[in-house]
């Protein structure tokens, strides 16, 4: 019987060459559709400043979700809306960047 067995171990460290940003917009409103349109309307502004960052091509939406609000009492507020996108970066820097500007405009 012939058998091969193989061992090794190997390692390698590289500097990132890319990076992804996660980053979600947030409305409250009494209605649903307003509650939409007011998270739809944060997220156009968090794709305008990314792509201060980055291409359009590397924008984009990875969720939409929409939920009953309620107040510290538990009683129906309305609802809440909530657009998350991920931007991918070319590097670190404008990740970290793009970051810094998408938390300064709201």
């Amino acid at each position: 019987m012939r058998t091969v067995s193989v061992t090794g171990h190997g390692e390698a460290r590289v500097v990132p060459d890319s990076a992804v940003v996660r980053v979600a917009a947030a409305h409250r409103a009494d209605g649903v559709a307003d509650a939409l349109g007011g998270a739809d309307s944060a997220a156009r502004q968090v794709i305008a400043t990314a792509g201060e960052f980055t291409t359009p091509e590397r924008i984009g939406t990875s969720s939409v979700q929409i939920w009953s609000d309620h107040d510290q009492q538990g009683n129906p507020a309305g609802f809440r809306a909530r657009h998350a996108l991920t931007v991918r970066c070319a590097d670190v820097a404008s990740a970290g960047a793009a970051s810094g500007a998408a938390g300064m405009r709201r």
